[in-house]
């Protein structure tokens, strides 16, 4: 993959007139905040990749148990999410990113260390604690990315986004006709 973003960063150097303006990668205020999120859902896609199986192999919950544990991470993140962008909203502060993610890794490393005990509760406590603080790290990131750029350049924030957004439809989409059984 790393190849292919070599040779696509390349290209777009040599173009007159490139898909993608490569000044917005040396702002310091959008590269950043990019990052953290990129990593913290490098994380979080572990987390959605072993829960199941971990839950039906070893905890030997059914398939609806398992979807009943992603639901209540779904529900947390649907209703958290705008919860916390008007508490943003109101009262902005710069450690809301810091704090979400401090307490997230630590509901997180939690998580890791319960996965021996056979505790049900405790991990699903400590993965609800993630959750949480998850949501409370990604609205204001969000934010601080769209405020890294320059206003002639948020363009290609949203833009990004979308095509982020498409990509992961489009993987969900594929994996669903190569295994069926999947979706």
């Amino acid at each position: 993959m790393f190849i292919y973003i070599f040779i696509f960063i390349r290209a777009e150097q040599t173009r007159p007139q490139p898909l993608l303006d490569l000044s917005v990668f040396a702002e310091k205020a959008f590269v950043v905040p990019l990052l953290s999120i990129v990593l913290f859902f490098a994380a979080l896609l572990g987390v959605e990749a072993t829960l199941p199986f971990y839950l039906e192999g070893v905890m030997a919950f059914t398939s609806s148990q398992v979807g009943g544990v992603f639901m209540l991470i779904a529900g947390i993140l649907t209703f958290g999410s705008p919860s916390v962008r008007r508490l943003y909203d109101k009262y902005s502060r710069s450690y809301y990113s810091t704090a979400g993610l401090t307490v997230a890794a630590i509901g997180l490393l939690a998580s890791v260390l319960l996965i021996e005990s056979a505790d049900i509760a405790l991990l699903l406590a400590a993965l609800v604690v993630f959750i949480v603080c998850f949501t409370i790290f990604q609205s204001p990131i969000n934010t601080e990315i769209m405020r890294g750029l320059p206003a002639k350049k948020i363009i290609y924030c949203i833009c990004l986004e979308q095509h982020s957004k498409a990509f992961r439809s489009d993987l969900w989409s594929f994996d669903c006709f190569a295994n069926p059984r999947h979706c």
